[in-house]
């Protein structure tokens, strides 16, 4: 299976304004829930974001401010009119996971 690199930025505004500027600025809004941790706020790049979760098996690696967090899809939010994607929940991977993903 293959692995995708995505950078990402955290985010420390949240609602309906927040997440619209982010998405006219080609950014995407996406949650990153952890195994029994709290959650993490991001964005990433919209397009890049579209390619990798064309197969929703992907291994995504998620770098932010220098650290990397490998995740999978859990649930992915799309607009059909304009054919975008509007938000992402995302789930960390054990390395069992990640070997059973491969």
């Amino acid at each position: 299976m293959a692995v995708v690199k995505l950078t990402g930025t955290a985010r420390n505004e949240f609602g309906k304004g927040a997440s619209r500027r982010l998405r006219s600025a080609g950014q995407v809004p996406v949650v990153v829930y952890g195994q029994g941790g709290a959650a993490a706020h991001y964005s990433v790049d919209a397009h890049d974001l579209g390619l990798a979760l064309r197969n929703r098996s992907i291994i995504i690696e998620l770098t932010v401010d220098g650290k990397t967090v490998t995740c999978g899809a859990r649930d992915v939010q799309k607009d059909f009119v304009r054919n975008s994607i509007k938000h992402v929940d995302l789930v960390l991977l054990t390395p069992a996971e990640v070997a059973a993903r491969a």
